[in-house]
């Protein structure tokens, strides 16, 4: 099974557009990041979906020091999306401006074997939208295919360098995440009966993330409206501004993915129906 690639065109296009118009976990060592250096990663079917293994999150921040999970990645009503709807529709800059605080970042997830430690089973990483960019790039030009095939696809080199003095001293710029798929096609794991079940029993990602209800994100949002909205909102758009490899929102996220247990300000997973063909 492979993916469409006029519809991973499509999902890039809106990306790059999106980029121009500037418009609590508890996963343990489910969740990977990289280490400083370069590692190697493979992208594995998502079991709940095999035609797309990409898994779109969306999340408040710094409401109340909460990390909040949107329901619209379900596409369910989320309050404080809502709200700053409202306040979009007022027609005034002042208005706009402040709705952009209650728009929700994304980030996505996708299932990987990491080379090297593939006894450990399949994790789930999680980069923001520049490296999602670079990857469905790579995916939609022809040159390189669909590298997420597990029979031909492709390793991703993932380096990951940090300024001099980060996180403290952040006047050298933010971490540098690149990646580059190898040159060679491969299947992801040799023992192909191995790899299935692997896939197969990969963590149920829904079970990491957990959701906040409509009422209690209600609550949420009239707590921080009572304080005045003063508790670092500015900081919400980290994600939403970074270069073409170099992707603050893909290594400065306000929670270690590693060692975090607030359920009430975890991420629920959700995606977009990308892939609807199943091309063999």
């Amino acid at each position: 099974m492979s993916i469409d690639i006029d519809q991973i065109k499509g999902k890039l296009k809106k990306l790059q557009e999106e980029s121009n118009n500037n418009g609590g976990n508890s996963g343990g060592n489910i969740l990977w990041k990289p280490d400083e250096g370069e590692q190697i990663v493979r992208i594995v079917p998502y079991k709940e979906n095999p035609s797309n293994p990409f898994i779109e999150m969306y999340t408040h921040f710094n409401f109340g020091g909460d990390i909040l999970t949107s329901p619209i990645s379900y596409g369910d009503p989320d309050p404080i999306y809502e709200f700053g709807q409202q306040l979009k529709q007022q027609g005034d800059e002042e208005s706009y401006n402040q709705s952009k605080r209650f728009e929700p970042s994304m980030r996505t997830y996708v299932p990987v074997l990491v080379r090297g430690k593939e006894e450990e089973g399949v994790k789930y990483w999680g980069f923001g939208k520049q490296v999602y960019e670079q990857i469905l790039g790579y995916i939609a030009d022809p040159d390189w295919g669909d590298i997420t095939h597990p029979k031909t696809g492709r390793d991703i080199k993932v380096t990951y360098e940090i300024p001099e003095g980060w996180p403290k001293n952040k006047s050298n710029g933010f971490p540098k995440t690149t990646i580059l798929p190898k040159p060679n096609q491969k299947p992801a794991y040799e023992d192909l009966d191995k790899l299935k079940e692997m896939i197969n029993n990969q963590p149920e990602i829904k079970k990491i993330f957990k959701p906040l209800s409509y009422a209690e994100l209600e609550q949420k949002l009239n707590a921080y409206l009572d304080k005045g909205g003063s508790d670092n909102s500015s900081s919400n758009q980290n994600s939403k501004n970074s270069s073409s490899t170099t992707d603050a929102s893909d290594e400065e996220v306000p929670w270690d993915e590693s060692d975090t247990q607030k359920d009430n300000s975890s991420v629920e997973d959700a995606f977009d129906e990308l892939f609807n063909g199943t091309n063999d």
